[in-house]
């Protein structure tokens, strides 16, 4: 849900980094998940990683569910843009990951086959990513202490989206039964379906690597 444009909470922020009580509850109150739904332990990995992928980005503006953006790869990072590979075209800031968008519930879903089956380079990139997601994340205790939550080191929009995403994926967890549910046992039941995109060998004919629940598309 989006604020509009003349709301007073939003309009005339003297205080674009989030200082001062009123500004911020106006900000969260457009990026708090909304829907959140029983997740079983494969969407639940899937979602944390697009999700914290996607929030690992430079992000110079305030995300809007339901908005398509693009996920590029520099030297220096990952950059979230409005503007499509076309647009850029040769000043394009990096290698393009794919389409991505803000669902309701504030975790992010990202189309990344076409590209991951086309550059070998980005996908041996993302590969290293998943590694490194899965070994940070195979540890004893529960899962809803793994999760993001809000952390002032954040740039300010990423910081309520963290916490967004956190929330959303512990009221997932609850609704599923499972709020108690150890990561190491989680991980070991979900990150199948992780490896299963086939990140490390895209070129192989069939292959896809969608991040995010397939039929959660924008039309």
């Amino acid at each position: 849900m989006t604020i509009p444009d003349r709301n007073p909470l939003t309009t005339k922020n003297p205080n674009p980094q989030g200082k001062g009580l009123v500004p911020v509850l106006a900000h969260w109150h457009a990026l708090r998940p909304r829907g959140a739904a029983a997740k079983g332990p494969t969407e639940i990995i899937l979602d944390l990683f697009a999700s914290t992928l996607v929030l690992s980005a430079r992000c110079d503006l305030r995300p809007v569910p339901g908005q398509r953006y693009y996920l590029y790869g520099a030297d220096n990072g990952w950059r979230l843009s409005l503007v499509s590979p076309e647009e850029w075209g040769e000043r394009a800031p990096g290698d393009c990951l794919g389409p991505c968008w803000l669902r309701e519930d504030m975790t992010w879903a990202l189309q990344a086959e076409e590209a991951l089956a086309a550059n070998p380079g980005l996908c041996a990139r993302v590969a290293a990513l998943v590694q490194d997601f899965l070994e940070r994340l195979d540890v004893a205790g529960p899962l809803a202490e793994q999760l993001p939550g809000y952390r002032r080191d954040l740039p300010y929009y990423r910081r309520l989206l963290a916490a967004g995403l956190g929330a959303s994926l512990r009221q997932s967890l609850a609704a599923a039964g499972a709020g108690h549910a150890d990561a190491r046992e989680t991980l070991r039941l979900g990150a199948a379906g992780l490896r299963q995109l086939a990140l490390t060998a895209p070129q192989q004919a069939g292959e896809h690597a969608t991040i995010g629940n397939e039929e959660d598309t924008l039309s």
